[in-house]
């Protein structure tokens, strides 16, 4: 197996999202690359969708989810630092606001907790 089969091969699919299996550091997936130091695995999987490493930007992640790699583009830093908390652009459950609406889509915090359920499951699983 080459290193980026095996690199996928530390994900799953829940409800259209690539949940990080593998190592873990303060939420954030973590991985390891032959001759490179350990980086979150979203950034990893960015550079490998991508095929750039974007030096001075961050991988950001576009859902609310940090064990996604999935959902994930570069950003500035400051842009990547203040998004989460935008009341304007995301929802209290963290979900995108798409153009004017201010509601949830559909029912979100049942998505989230769903969403919770399965990782904490497959932890165990694991």
């Amino acid at each position: 197996m080459n290193t980026q089969e095996q690199f996928w091969a530390n994900t799953i699919e829940v409800d259209g999202h690539l949940i990080w299996l593998g190592k873990q550091d303060h939420g954030y997936g973590r991985y390891s690359l032959p001759g490179i130091r350990t980086k979150h695995a979203h950034r990893i999987a960015l550079i490998l969708v991508s095929g750039e490493d974007h030096r001075g930007l961050d991988a950001g992640h576009t859902c609310p989810f940090s064990l996604c790699i999935r959902h994930i583009e570069w950003q500035t830093p400051k842009f990547n630092r203040g998004r989460p908390n935008d009341k304007s652009i995301r929802c209290k459950f963290g979900y995108l606001r798409h153009n004017n609406c201010t509601a949830c889509p559909g029912n979100c915090r049942a998505k989230l907790l769903r969403y919770q359920g399965s990782v904490r499951s497959m932890g165990r699983a694991s």
